[in-house]
């Protein structure tokens, strides 16, 4: 508890990496600063962290600005993900065949920076049952699709998983593409009682504020 990690690089987690079933408990840490090729701040690998009021700034990466999970479980409660950068995708947070339980988080001016790759300026999620509560999800940026949120189907066959976002507010976010504050395809998609408001205009369908196909 109450440590910083600070101007740190590596492959995977600038930070912080994780691996098979290592599950540390944080609380109150601070990762600023930090880059890696996957997770700038924190990587998760087979491993299911549990993170309170913990902050997340300025970190970078290719994937995962501020924490990259693969095939991971972690619990975050009160953090923070604020100003990270990702190259291909998730300029937040990037899961893939992961199920995180996010719930009263902040996830604000983060940005995923390519015109491909995975897209979520805030948070990119691949298959797996991630479910958010309670979250603030404010001025993010994506170059390709979610803004906010990029909830898709990777690769072929039947879809496993489904995205639950509940009591969120998710405002001012902003994609080139496709779902401005949300975006979501080939899964069950459950959103309830939470406020979509003021993200990317509508000129066309595909930059709906909030885009579901499946």
């Amino acid at each position: 508890s109450n440590c910083t990690f600070t101007g740190n690089s590596g492959g995977a987690g600038g930070g912080m990496a994780n691996y098979n079933n290592s599950n540390p408990t944080l609380s109150n840490c601070t990762f600023t600063g930090n880059s890696g090729g996957a997770g700038g701040g924190m990587y998760n690998n087979n491993s299911n962290p549990t993170l309170t009021n913990c902050t997340f700034i300025g970190n970078s990466a290719d994937g995962g600005g501020g924490m990259c999970n693969w095939e991971s479980n972690p619990t975050l409660s009160g953090c923070s993900f604020i100003g990270n950068w990702a190259d291909f995708g998730g300029g937040g947070i990037y899961s893939y065949l992961s199920s995180p339980i996010i719930a009263n988080c902040t996830i604000s001016e983060n940005i995923a920076a390519a015109s491909f790759g995975h897209g979520g300026g805030g948070l990119a999620y691949f298959r797996g049952s991630p479910t958010m509560t309670n979250c603030v999800i404010s001025g993010n940026r994506s170059s390709w699709l979610g803004g906010g949120v990029c909830y898709y189907l990777l690769g072929t066959g039947v879809p496993s998983g489904g995205i639950s976002i509940t009591g969120c507010i998710i405002t001012g976010n902003k994609a080139k593409e496709a779902g401005g504050g949300i975006f979501c395809s080939g899964y069950i998609t459950k959103i309830a009682n939470c406020t979509v408001a003021g993200n990317a205009p509508v000129p066309d369908l595909r930059k709906l504020t909030l885009f579901c196909a499946g």
